[in-house]
């Protein structure tokens, strides 16, 4: 009897702690006690608030160049290069010494790593949130939504029209898309740079931009679609949604005030999933040379323009910047901490996963 009084005032005082708060306050409580994905997450805001505010505190431009330069070691890296010199006394000394204005070196034309790696972050920030935002979240979400809520024809051409998407390799895909399409982008922009009167659109890097965003978008609502469908079919058979159709609900309040907010968890869960991918992808595409085109910083292009063997060699004897290790560390960090971020949220907000 006793065993069972304490039971019972451990449950009144469980549900005496969650009167009052909301599903999203009781997710987020779960979600802090995960360490790992809150460090993930900190890691992730500091990736996008380095890229949106990081080429305003830039030390240098981008695209300064100083010849004289060339190939400076890291400032930064100086105590482990005083390191493998003692240890192997033999080894040539760099060319530049290693200087506190430039903390991350220079690369081939002197420019400034460090300010390039901000540029280049903030190229993959841009191009993330646009792609996400107009594929996954605009047209997943919605597209999903109307075929599965309203079904017959709508449901079928949406779907065929994914399925045939789906038939093709879709990296592949996007880099056709990107390669052809880019030259008539180009054309079009400058078209209305000429009619609007002002220029410098082009060398901001917006065509390269448009183009692999919208590539990246236009096969990245497919996966996203299906899921959200099948919610969608789940939750349109439930009771509180058949009395509001019942007393008249229209077909856009159902879907949008009735059902899409309980797919809000899946949304989310997705939306974390889909920009490290997008990050990954324009990585791939300015690596293989059909994204972000030079003088634009990627981190895709800065790891494409050093990727000589000889200069690997030569960034572990410490004689030149690491040119091609700091931007594969950087990437290779978000998308370990994107994959912690998402199994944190899912646990926190599935509750099968509870």
């Amino acid at each position: 009897m006793a065993r069972s009084t304490g039971v019972a005032r451990l449950a009144e005082t469980a549900e005496e702690r969650t009167v009052g708060k909301s599903l999203w306050v009781l997710g987020w409580e779960r979600f802090r006690r995960k360490k790992l994905a809150m460090i993930s997450l900190v890691i992730i805001l500091a990736f996008y608030l380095g890229g949106i505010a990081g080429p305003f505190f830039a030390p240098f431009s981008y695209s300064a160049q100083n010849l004289d330069l060339s190939y400076q070691p890291a400032w930064l890296a100086q105590p482990l290069c005083t390191v493998i010199n003692v240890l192997d006394a033999s080894r040539r000394p760099p060319q530049h010494q290693p200087s506190v204005d430039h903390l991350l070196g220079t690369d081939r034309l002197g420019r400034d790593l460090f300010s390039r790696i901000l540029w280049g972050m903030r190229t993959s920030v841009i191009v993330s949130l646009a792609a996400v935002l107009t594929g996954s979240i605009f047209l997943g979400v919605l597209l999903g939504a109307l075929s599965g809520f309203v079904g017959r024809w709508v449901d079928t051409l949406i779907m065929r029209v994914g399925e045939i998407f789906l038939a093709f390799p879709g990296l592949l895909l996007v880099i056709l898309i990107s390669a052809t399409l880019r030259p008539r982008v180009q054309q079009w922009v400058e078209g209305v740079q000429q009619a609007g009167g002002f220029s410098g659109l082009v060398e901001s890097g917006f065509v390269d931009y448009l183009v692999v965003f919208g590539a990246m978008a236009a096969f990245s609502w497919v996966g996203v679609a299906r899921i959200i469908r099948g919610q969608i079919l789940m939750l349109r058979a439930l009771e509180y949604v058949q009395a509001a159709r019942a007393i008249g609900a229209t077909t856009s309040r159902l879907i949008f005030v009735h059902i899409l907010p309980n797919t809000l968890n899946i949304i989310i869960i997705m939306l974390s999933s889909s920009l490290g991918g997008a990050i990954g992808s324009e990585l791939v595409l300015s690596w293989l040379g059909v994204g972000i085109q030079p003088p634009t910083p990627s981190l895709g292009v800065m790891i494409w323009e050093n990727q000589s063997q000889t200069l690997l060699f030569e960034q572990f004897a410490c004689r030149v910047s690491p040119v091609f290790l700091a931007p594969i560390f950087i990437v290779s960090v978000v998308f370990f901490c994107f994959a912690l971020f998402g199994d944190g949220l899912n646990d926190a907000l599935n509750p099968r996963a509870r």
